[in-house]
């Protein structure tokens, strides 16, 4: 259970980390390397045309998608383990049966001297009539 746990994580991360890699590379405004380039006729090739805007926009807006679903299933997972750690603590949940067991014990021998208490003033009072 534990190393699929772990394996979802990493999964988990991985896409995390790819999509907001995506954005910040979509968010730059001239391509790596940074040098400013021009052609014979003067026109700046590096600045982007607006099919290729349009493009990233569209190629960001999936990332953006994908990054609330991933952050949606690491929630989920957030809560499996959550429930796993509850359910399988066993630590706290011997020393919570432990102390009920303890104070039904203790009632229990209450109860007990007090039957017995009973039981010796039944004996006398049959004894006196």
């Amino acid at each position: 259970m534990e190393a699929e746990l772990n394996k979802a994580l990493d999964t988990i991360m991985t896409q995390f980390y790819q999509n907001m890699d995506h954005i910040v590379k979509t968010a730059s405004m001239r391509p790596e390397g940074g040098t400013t380039s021009t052609t014979t006729a003067g026109v700046d090739t590096t600045v982007k045309d607006r099919y290729r805007v349009a493009q990233e926009h569209q190629k960001a807006l999936g990332a953006t998608s994908n990054i609330i679903h991933t952050a949606e299933t690491l929630l989920g997972l957030t809560a499996a383990l959550k429930q796993q750690l509850l359910l399988n603590d066993f630590a706290t949940l011997d020393a919570g049966i432990g102390g009920r067991v303890k104070l039904l014990q203790s009632q229990m021998d209450e109860n007990n001297h007090v039957v017995c208490e009973l039981e010796k003033e039944i004996e006398v009072m049959r004894r006196s009539i």
